[in-house]
């Protein structure tokens, strides 16, 4: 899993082109370390595919101050042969080159009301009205 440079798990391509990469003592500490129990920790390691592809593919791409707020639905194994379907949010500092995922986190619950000038991409699947986005 180990990218070309130690201190980088992996690099991937967003959709419009930035590059965004995944360091090492970022998720070692911070996404599934320190701040989060056992269970919360080995949960977050079991999806760092599916934190990747949304990264690579997301539905939407969100502008908020110097981050970038990637979301895609993911499907997480439940019980036996039941699954769930959430979004799962991605955190990027867009202020630096390349672009550092700062944390991702499935959610719950999402708040549906942003200003249409925060969607900065919308996958091509998805119509946000009145607007450029793509």
């Amino acid at each position: 899993m180990i990218f070309q440079n130690s201190n980088i798990i992996w690099t991937e391509t967003d959709p419009q082109g930035r590059k965004v990469i995944l360091k090492q003592a970022t998720f070692e500490f911070h996404i599934a370390g320190a701040d989060h129990n056992q269970s919360d920790s080995d949960f977050r390691r079991r999806i760092v595919q599916q934190a990747r592809q949304t990264i690579n593919s997301p539905e939407f791409i969100i502008k908020e101050s110097s981050r970038n707020i990637y979301l895609k639905l993911i499907i997480i194994p439940y019980q036996d042969n039941l699954i769930k379907i959430k979004p799962l949010k991605v955190v990027v500092d867009a202020d630096r080159e390349p672009n550092e995922i700062v944390t991702w986190t499935p959610l719950n619950k999402m708040n549906g009301v942003i200003e249409k000038e925060a969607v900065i991409y919308a996958s091509a699947e998805t119509d946000v009205p009145n607007s450029n986005v793509r």
